[in-house]
C-alpha cells in the first residue's frame, strides 16, 4: 500500500507532556492538553500549580535562527519588565526542543503562562493598560536589532502580492486549459 507524505500532524499531547517532564525537569503529575491547533500547534502544560504554554511551530514555517531571532527578542523584553511571555530554557540550557514529526522536523519552544482572561471588550481602564504595555515593549524593542526580515510596506504588501500572484496564474490556468 502507498504511505502518502504528510504535510501537517498533530503531535500527542500526552508523548509531549513526557518529553518535556524529561527536558524541562518537571514532575510525573504534568498534564498537556491540545489547545489549538493554527500557524502553530498550542499545549497548555500544567504541572500541579504551574502553568506553561507550549508551542510547536508548523512544518517549514520559521527556521530555527527565525524562531531563535523571536525567543532573543522575548528574553530581552522579558528583562526589560516589558509584559511578555518569555521562552523557559530545558535542561541543557536550550530554547527550542527539535522534534522528528511525520512531515519532518518541527519545534517546540516551553513558555511561561501569562494569567488573565480572554474578552472581545475593553472598558476604557483595560484599554489603557493594553496601551501602556504596548508602549512598554515598543519603547524597549525601539533599538534592538533582530537578525530576520525586517517587515515594512514593501514586504507585506507589495512582495507578498508578487508572490501570490504566481498561484492565481496556477490556478487559472488550470481552470481554463
Amino acid at each position: 500500500m502507498l504511505q502518502f507524505p504528510v504535510i501537517s500532524s498533530v503531535l500527542s499531547a500526552s508523548k509531549l507532556g513526557e518529553l518535556l517532564q524529561q527536558e524541562y525537569g518537571l514532575s510525573k503529575h504534568t498534564e498537556c492538553t491540545l489547545f489549538r491547533t493554527a500557524m502553530n500547534h498550542v499545549y497548555m502544560v500544567t504541572d500541579v500549580d504551574k502553568k506553561y504554554v507550549f508551542r510547536v511551530y508548523n512544518f517549514d514555517w520559521r527556521t530555527k535562527t527565525e524562531i531563535a531571532e523571536e525567543l532573543r527578542l522575548l528574553v530581552y523584553l522579558s528583562k526589560n519588565k516589558a509584559s511578555v511571555s518569555y521562552p523557559i530554557a530545558g535542561k541543557l540550557n536550550e530554547y527550542i526542543q527539535e522534534l522528528n514529526a511525520p512531515e519532518g522536523k518541527r519545534f517546540g519552544v516551553l513558555f511561561s503562562f501569562a494569567d488573565g482572561t480572554k474578552s472581545a471588550r475593553f472598558n476604557e481602564e483595560t484599554s489603557f493598560f493594553i496601551g501602556q504595555a504596548l508602549a512598554k515593549v515598543h519603547e524597549s524593542a525601539q533599538n534592538f536589532e533582530l537578525k530576520r526580515v525586517t517587515y515594512n510596506e514593501s514586504i507585506l504588501l507589495i512582495d507578498s502580492i508578487k508572490r501570490t500572484q504566481v498561484f492565481f496564474k496556477k490556478e487559472t490556468d488550470e481552470i481554463l486549459f
